[in-house]
This record gives structure tokens, C-alpha cells and sequence, in this order.
């Protein structure tokens, strides 16, 4: 894990929501950062902005047309399996060979989820 998704972890454990808005970042509430997390957010800026303006993709062709199935998430601009499901609801990328990469890939999903569901 590097260590702005260390941080998204700890604040999220906090009940700390983070978002973007115009290149910007945002966070609340405000009174929940510790003046050590409000200086690391500072310092893992530009890379918690990347990942949270990531969207999920299909790791076949790029496509963000994505459907849930019963056996995964499928594209449908290739119609191949893009993600299959974890236990515990998650998802790992279908192209992944090694579990260092799965085990990584689960958590950007669960993190991707977490983003969707605050949106909404």
C-alpha cells in the first residue's frame, strides 16, 4: 500500500469523508483531522486526488460502461468478465494473475466503493 491509501484508510476509519470537487480536495468534517493528518493530507495531495478521481474501468479494453452480474462485473463494450467478486463484496480485476496483485486490486475496489456510495 503506499501511503496516501494508508492515509484514506486511517481517515475513513475516523469517519472522515474525502472528496474531490474542480481539482480540489475536500474533507469532513473538519473538526475529525488531527493537525498530523491535516499535515499529511498536505504532503499526499496530489496522489489522494488521483486516486479519488480514478474511475473503474474494464482492465481489457478501458471501457467505463460496466454492468454487475451474478458471477462479476462485465463490459459492455468488449463483453468480457472485467471483475469477479471477493468474499466480503468486494472485487478483484479478471486479468490478474498474482495474488499481490488481486490482494491490491480488492482494495482499490473497495476503496472505488466507498467513493461511489458517498456520491450518491
Amino acid at each position: 500500500m503506499s501511503p496516501a491509501t494508508d492515509l484514506i484508510d486511517a481517515l475513513t476509519a475516523r469517519g472522515v469523508t474525502l472528496g474531490t470537487e474542480d481539482g480540489r480536495l475536500w474533507f469532513e468534517p473538519r473538526d475529525a483531522l488531527t493537525p498530523d493528518l491535516l499535515a499529511e493530507l498536505r504532503t499526499h495531495k496530489a496522489e489522494l486526488l488521483s486516486l479519488l478521481t480514478t474511475t473503474v474501468r474494464c482492465p481489457w479494453c478501458g471501457s467505463t460502461d460496466l454492468i454487475e452480474g451474478r458471477r462479476g462485473v462485465w463490459c459492455q463494450q468488449c463483453a468480457r468478465l472485467a471483475w469477479l467478486p471477493t468474499q466480503g463484496g468486494g472485487a478483484v480485476r479478471a486479468d490478474l494473475a498474482s495474488d499481490a496483485d488481486r490482494a491490491e486490486s480488492a482494495r482499490r475496489w473497495q476503496q472505488w466503493m466507498a467513493i461511489i456510495q458517498l456520491d450518491h
